[in-house]
């Protein structure tokens, strides 16, 4: 009876008579969560279970993974190194660096406020844009010779490693900065067209810089900036974010 409720469970009751080798790779990973799923452990380690599949099957099993932990109630610990696949499965995520535990939230609060500048460039596609920057007010802040407004708090900072991380995703390109806006200048190197958008690289006082457009967004010849909200700015002392 458990047998066929686990193979009901992962869709592969019509190949039960099948040795594992005269099936596929991704319906060998079914019978493989089926074994595991067996006793109803309370939690489930699973340990980068997707690696060894393709693109197509990887996505198709994050899918049922995900169906199977709704359907079981069971705890999932996914472990894996593709962010993707992380913020694709997980409704609480560990990000971890050099053994440590540097920020645990929904994948909204690790995009939006990462913690340390580790995770703005681990989570999100393309990373987190960071530019040096110098301190110059309690919430103000010094980028490619351009004073930007902050939320942050950085009364009786004094530090030499500042940073600005900006979402490419909450840049808008510019000829002039909207009112309220901060700016900062780009030197567009190329557009990539993915299609169902395009995304901007160039040149910020020599760091590298990144906006993503719209699709069919025009983007003005001559001198551009990437204008932003103070309150999309994160501040980085040290490698941590300053609130």
């Amino acid at each position: 009876a458990t047998v066929s409720r686990m193979l009901d469970l992962v869709r592969m009751s019509e190949l039960r008579d099948r040795r594992t080798d005269q099936i596929s790779g991704g319906q060998q990973q079914r019978v493989a969560l089926a074994r595991a799923l067996a006793p109803h452990p309370k939690v489930l380690l699973l340990d980068e279970p997707l690696s060894a599949l393709d693109y197509k099957l990887r996505k198709e099993m994050q899918i049922e993974l995900k169906r199977l932990q709704h359907e079981t109630g069971i705890t999932f610990v996914f472990v894996t190194h593709d962010q993707d696949e992380a913020m694709t499965f997980a409704e609480q995520i560990m990000v971890m660096d050099a053994g440590e535990i540097v920020q645990m939230g929904t994948p909204g609060e690790l995009f939006n406020q990462p913690n340390t500048t580790f995770v703005g460039y681990f989570i999100g596609a393309p990373a987190m844009n960071l530019f040096e920057a110098s301190i110059t007010g309690v919430n103000q802040i010094e980028v490619a010779g351009q004073t930007l407004k902050t939320k942050a708090s950085l009364k009786g900072i004094s530090a030499a490693n500042v940073k600005l991380g900006v979402r490419a995703e909450n840049i808008r390109l510019s000829s002039k900065p909207g009112k309220g806006e901060n700016a900062l200048p780009i030197d567009i190197s190329r557009i990539d067209d993915y299609g169902n958008y395009k995304l901007v690289v160039g040149q910020c006082s020599g760091a590298d810089a990144k906006v993503k457009v719209d699709r069919d967004a025009p983007i003005d010849q001559g001198p551009l900036f990437m204008s932003f909200k103070p309150e999309q700015a994160c501040v980085y002392v040290n490698e941590q974010l300053v609130t």
